[in-house]
């Protein structure tokens, strides 16, 4: 049986800042950031007939009032860097590093009886990035070499808080299920302009 549920309403508030500053001709600097706080209004998940959404105990609703709305980060931001190498051929070398942030993001909410609110949380992290790009002099082909995730860092995008698991009546017995970012990701891409 499937039920699907609507919050119905809900609070957004923010703020945001993008800057951008060319240090010189050759290099730029870019930042952008979002600080965000997103909270259900009045949200009542109801059980369907025979089930529940608190384990262990049948037709009880999951009351997510005032809870932060899940999969929603604290904040999120970008710092990014780049820096263009012109060489005397006409050719040229550019050199990009950035770091991607992602604040503190509630991945899923569920309840306990007798005990209240599980929640599954990935804490804030950032992810690196760099790439150096060969750019032909007379602009007719480039090649890149890239790394996404320079750290191999292995965080969570998403997931959920399945039903308790153990001997009948045993409570806290939960586990959880994610999916992730990818992971380092090295590369080599060639581009050409045929005419």
């Amino acid at each position: 049986m499937l039920t699907v549920s609507s919050a119905g309403q809900a609070t957004y508030k923010g703020v945001s800042l993008d800057f951008e500053y060319a240090i010189s001709s050759a290099d730029q600097l870019a930042l952008n950031l979002s600080i965000l706080n997103a909270r259900y209004g009045s949200y009542v998940a109801p059980a369907p007939p025979g089930y529940s959404t608190v384990p262990g105990t049948v037709g009880i609703p999951l009351v997510e009032t005032g809870q932060p709305i899940t999969n929603v980060p604290a904040a999120v931001g970008n710092l990014a860097y780049d820096h263009i190498f012109t060489l005397a051929s006409g050719a040229s070398f550019d050199w990009q590093v950035s770091a991607n942030y992602k604040g503190d993001t509630l991945l899923a909410l569920t309840n306990e009886t007798g005990y209240g609110y599980v929640r599954f949380y990935q804490p804030a992290f950032a992810i690196e990035n760099t790439s150096l790009r060969y750019s032909a002099g007379n602009g007719k082909w480039s090649v890149t070499a890239y790394c996404h995730n320079i750290g191999n860092e292995i965080k969570a995008q998403g997931g959920a808080i399945a039903g308790a698991v153990g001997p009948p009546g045993i409570t806290g017995g939960y586990y959880k299920t994610a999916f992730f970012y990818d992971p380092r990701i090295i590369g080599v891409i060639f581009q050409a302009t045929i005419k």
